[in-house]
């Protein structure tokens, strides 16, 4: 007995001492340990790594000795340098005991608690996880005594992000649970892995696929270390309610990779796929009872070699039989739903892409669509199909709970074969039978308060090969709107040279119908009503034979407002008739308006069907336009910052933009025009418009009170410059007025300040104008005649020059006549012909050179009382404000600037 409690005494006292010793180790090893690690993080990773603390423990994750790091943090590679890759309030590296007390650190367990773990990549496809590198060739002994040969790798709670911007793919993993066991020493390995996630998300190029779905999974994967080879040879998901099977294999390539991914599910119910769908149809599959059976299985399979373009076959198998679905308060279910679906993506190529839909069909109630379908390729796709159909579309709306916010209603019955190639380009599209007829139609929107109602409808589309064997006929289409009834009956044939045969009459608000169909920004409101008859063939009306053409109908239109992109503003339009005889357009009282501006017009316009057939047809008119106010800063198209549409201001900044495919002549009778700050009165005048330019001739007008004869063109080069010529003539006017209220004679003739009374004009002028509607000053050519008729000069600083120079005063004031100034305009200068006048007994004589930034080279000789027989010569430079006078009449002249027009058309 003493021996037998003897020897249960000293076994006692072993399990003592190794108790004794196993706790211990931390105690004894502390420092080692610590200071390995750190030497193998630092010799292998680029990020930065930092924690408050270490620690050894044997109790925390027991059998396992553990180094803890407390307050862990690792950042990531650049460009991500400065953001944190991992961090955790502590991360656990279990220790090899048998390693350790052989003076050798050998990591071979990972334990992470609450972890945040962020990967990034940029989209030059930079990642934050690349830290790792190998030891330099040198170091083998230190890799020797520290390793990393991991076993078993445990992650609870964590939280994982994962943001690519090269493939613009973002995941996010909430309650994310891992445990992974696996001897990762040997050659080829096998992992066991059991994973948990409370929620993922899943979005792709901003679209949102997978949201808060839970993920479950029990995998079984071998890895080949020597060529990394992945073999997947058990992997149960549960994604949310739907049970995912997955199986295959990757390897890697010297050039790429190569897989076989075999993914699919069985017997499914369809609510457990729908489980699984983007979360756009969470919130309708609550309200929606779903069954059905599913069988799916999706392959990927092949090689991906990025500089050969090689690319994996992927295939999607998808049947699902007795599907229903029924969304709350529906009178009848979807039901009897099967398909039968198969796709196939050869080198993910979608020009090689097959669709093959043997069998779809359901039933609503008594109604019901069965039909099949086949297609190949995108760009030029070869399609037969067979569908058939009888549906009541409120039902079918009310079974799917889509568009619960319209109000749609109808019986509808199509038939649509299709069997060929639609290549639109080459002209070649698939024999094709398509036939509708909808009856007691109805369409209500959430835009608009009233529904288009009692549309009827019935149409057959028929297509042998390409657009000259298409025919659409529409007999009738029939609506009511606003209690306004339309008609719309129609035979067109071929639609490269239509013949067509087209009834319509009623009556319909544009801005209503656009109100309807919510569509924002709409250009058009008014109102129309009218019937028309046309009759003809394409040709025929694009080459002028008006006799074969029988094309009739009038047209009232009220209260339209219309927008376009080359106007800043509204046009509307109050009233007008329009009577159209074949290819002739008359109108009538047309009242419009502008912003401010107010017109009538009558005339009319023919070549319509060209101009609205062809690309470059062009739209011919004559009119007679009458208007007591034109403002023409209004009409300048806007340039730079746009302004909203409820913005009381409106940015004018921008040459008028005048249409290309216009041919039009117009008569004018203008009350008033203002045009930048110039007022004019009483403008009459031919004007032609063609080719977006527009020629004046014979014009007249009243400025400062005073009759002018004038010519000119304009045409805008693009929306900040415009070519402009003019030829004006007045026999006489107020100068001082002239300076101040045009501004373009105040630039011109800056001397004028000082001038009072009467003077003529002859001139001609060509240039370019910018984005304010002013002349660009080196673009200006031309020339003319100023004639002095009777002008009081006061207070000329050019002669009070003149007079402090030469001693002679008293002369920079005075009165002067009959005499001309002949000038020629280039380059940004102005060339002064020779003239003389006399002022107060003095003869002065002047030429030479101004520009338009004020500027002076002159030429001067003053004529002396009493006969100016002998006189001084002067030479006059500096700027008009203030002018230098010397004696003497060589001057240095002026540089002028040359116009770029390559450069300042740019701006």
């Amino acid at each position: 007995m003493f021996k037998k409690i003897k020897k249960i005494h000293w076994i006692i006292i072993a399990v003592l001492l190794l108790v004794i010793s196993v706790v211990s180790i931390p105690f004894l090893f502390p420092d080692f340990i610590t200071q390995k690690v750190k030497e193998y993080a630092n010799s292998h990773l680029k990020g930065n790594l930092n924690f408050k603390d270490a620690h050894l423990s044997i109790i925390e994750h027991f059998p396992a000795l553990t180094l803890s790091l407390d307050e862990f943090h690792l950042t990531g590679a650049q460009p991500f340098e400065k953001q944190d890759l991992i961090a955790s309030k502590e991360i656990a590296f279990g220790i090899d005991i048998k390693e350790l007390l052989a003076g050798k650190i050998h990591i071979n367990k990972v334990f992470l608690d609450n972890a945040e773990i962020h990967v990034l990549v940029d989209k030059h496809g930079n990642a934050n996880y690349n830290v790792y590198e190998s030891e330099p060739q040198k170091d083998t002994k230190k890799e020797e005594e520290t390793s990393i040969e991991l076993e078993e790798i445990v992650i609870n709670n964590a939280h994982i992000s994962y943001d690519d911007a090269s493939a613009q793919v973002k995941m996010d993993a909430q309650g994310f649970d891992y445990i992974g066991n696996g001897s990762l020493k040997n050659n080829i390995f096998e992992i066991k892995t059991k994973a948990k996630i409370n929620a993922f998300d899943f979005v792709f190029k901003g679209e949102e696929y997978l949201k808060d779905k839970s993920v479950n999974a029990d995998l079984i994967t071998r890895v080949n270390t020597k060529s990394l080879a992945f073999v997947f040879e058990q992997d149960d998901l549960l994604i949310n309610k739907l049970p995912v099977d997955f199986t295959g294999n990757f390897d890697f390539l010297p050039n790429g990779y190569t897989m076989n991914f075999l993914i699919k599910t069985d017997k499914s119910n369809l609510e457990d796929i729908f489980t699984a769908l983007p979360p756009k149809l969470v919130t309708w599959m609550e309200h929606t009872q779903l069954k059905g059976v599913t069988d799916a299985v999706l392959a990927l399979k092949g090689d991906f070699i990025a500089e050969t373009n090689k690319k994996p076959d992927m295939t999607l198998d998808m049947k699902i039989k007795d599907g229903f679905i029924q969304y709350d308060g529906a009178p009848f279910p979807l039901e009897q739903f099967n398909m039968d679906l198969h796709v196939k993506l050869p080198r993910l190529d979608p020009e090689l892409c097959e669709v093959n839909m043997p069998q779809i069909q359901f039933a609503v109630g008594k109604d019901y669509l069965k039909g099949n379908w086949f297609s190949r390729g995108v760009a030029k796709p070869y399609v037969k199909s067979d569908l058939n159909a009888n549906l009541n579309l409120y039902n079918l709306t009310k079974a799917l709970g889509i568009m619960p916010e319209y109000g749609i209603k109808g019986q509808l019955a199509t038939q649509l074969k299709v069997d060929g190639v639609l290549d639109t380009k080459q002209n070649v599209l698939p024999l094709t039978l398509a036939k509708l007829d909808l009856k007691n139609g109805f369409l209500q929107t959430p835009h608009y308060p009233n529904p288009i109602q009692n549309i009827q409808a019935q149409s057959v589309v028929t297509i042998q090969k390409n657009l000259e064997t298409t025919r659409v006929v529409l007999k009738p289409l029939r609506f009511q709107f606003e209690g306004q009834p339309m008609f719309v009956d129609a035979d067109i044939k071929n639609l490269v040279d239509a013949q067509y045969n087209v009834k319509a009459n009623g009556g319909l608000d544009f801005g209503k119908i656009y109100k309807v169909f919510g569509v924002k920004g709409h250009t058009v409101e008014g109102y129309a009503k009218g019937s028309v008859y046309l009759k003809g063939r394409q040709s025929d009306a694009q080459a002028g034979r008006l006799n074969k053409l029988v094309n009739k109908g009038q047209f009232y239109l009220r209260n339209v407002r219309t927008t376009t992109e080359n106007l800043p503003l509204p046009f509307y339009i109050h009233q007008g008739l329009f009577k159209f005889d074949n290819d002739k357009l008359t109108f009538s009282n047309f009242k419009a308006r502008y912003g401010h501006s107010n017109l009538n017009f009558n005339g009319y316009v023919q070549n319509v069907v060209n101009f609205l057939t062809l690309k470059n047809g062009v739209l011919k008119g004559t009119f007679d336009m009458k208007s007591p106010y034109l403002n023409v800063n209004e009409w300048m198209a806007p340039v730079g910052n746009t302004t909203s549409s409820t913005s009381k201001k409106v940015d004018t900044k921008g040459v008028v933009v005048l249409p290309k495919n216009f041919d039009f002549e117009f008569t004018t009778a203008i009350d008033k025009v203002l045009f930048d700050d110039l007022q004019i009165r009483c403008l009459e005048g031919k004007t032609t418009l063609k080719k977006g330019e527009v020629v004046l001739t014979d014009g007249k007008c009243m400025i400062i009170d005073s009759p002018f004869r004038f010519g000119g063109n304009y045409k805008a080069k693009n929306a900040r410059r415009a070519q402009f010529g003019m030829d004006i003539a007045a026999e006489e006017f107020d100068v001082q007025r002239a300076y101040k209220e045009i501004k373009l004679f105040r630039d011109m003739a800056s001397s004028a300040s000082d001038a009072e009374g009467i003077i003529s004009l002859n001139y001609q002028l060509k240039g370019v104008l910018n984005d304010d509607m002013f002349p660009i000053f080196p673009s200006l050519q031309g020339g003319g005649v100023v004639g002095v008729k009777k002008v009081k000069l006061k207070g000329f600083k050019l002669l009070k020059a003149v007079g402090g120079t030469t001693g002679h005063s008293g002369f920079d004031s005075g009165e002067v006549n009959d005499f001309e100034i002949k000038t020629c305009i280039q380059n940004n200068l102005i060339e002064i012909d020779r003239f003389k006048f006399k002022i107060a007994g003095f003869r002065p004589r002047i030429e030479g050179t101004t520009s338009f930034d004020g500027k002076l080279s002159l030429k001067m000789r003053l004529g002396l009382p009493p006969m100016g027989i002998i006189g001084i010569p002067l030479k006059v430079e500096g700027t008009k404000d203030k002018p230098k006078v010397r004696i003497g009449s060589k001057t240095q002249g002026i540089q002028g600037e040359q116009y770029n027009e390559n450069t300042e058309d740019a701006d």
